[in-house]
């Protein structure tokens, strides 16, 4: 009897869909929560626009709107997972 294989779940399946992020951006009006400076949509932007989780995923947080803030990648990398 053969075994099946099961694939470990990618991550990036769990990543948020374009729209949601969008939703995220203009309600923020494109503005880092964290630093108040404007953000880019843009890859590889010093600005980059990411949308950053207020109650991290590895701690129960989901992927509603009111628990996603707009945050420049800088921001979002300096800060970390609290």
């Amino acid at each position: 009897m053969e075994k099946k294989i099961r694939k470990r779940s990618n991550k990036r399946t769990r990543a948020l869909k374009e729209a949601l992020r969008l939703r995220v951006f203009v309600r923020d009006n494109w503005t880092c929560y964290i630093c108040g400076l404007r953000v880019r949509d843009l890859p590889n932007h010093p600005r980059m626009a990411t949308v950053d989780h207020i109650i991290p995923r590895i701690k129960g947080g989901s992927n509603e709107m009111d628990n996603l803030k707009t945050c420049c990648a800088k921001c979002n990398n300096d800060k970390g997972c609290n």
